[in-house]
């Protein structure tokens, strides 16, 4: 078993030994303890989005250097869940008339 192992540069949460973020930020982030997300995703949509903000004050400013990303994703999540329930209702509201 991969032991969860604390790395300072992974947004303040445990990673395990294939960099998969751990079970406290599962927890932080509302999602399944057995949700495998890894870091480098984590990192990549943090970069993309330092990349594409538009009202830097600066080129190199680190906009989002103190975003809570196991917040975030939690927002995000239920985002998604609310938009995905809503279509299978609106789904079932039209493939029931007649």
């Amino acid at each position: 078993m991969n032991e969860a192992k604390f790395y300072p540069n992974s947004y303040g949460y445990g990673i395990d030994a294939q960099g998969f973020m751990g079970a406290d930020f599962n927890k932080a982030a509302g999602l399944p303890s057995d949700f495998k997300i890894h870091k480098k995703t984590l990192d990549d949509i943090v970069d993309f989005n330092e990349i594409s903000f538009y009202n830097k004050p600066t080129k190199n400013a680190k906009v989002f250097e103190n975003l809570d990303v196991a917040d975030t994703n939690k927002q995000w999540c239920r985002i998604l869940t609310k938009s995905q329930m809503a279509l299978r209702k609106k789904k079932r509201a039209l493939t029931n008339k007649t």
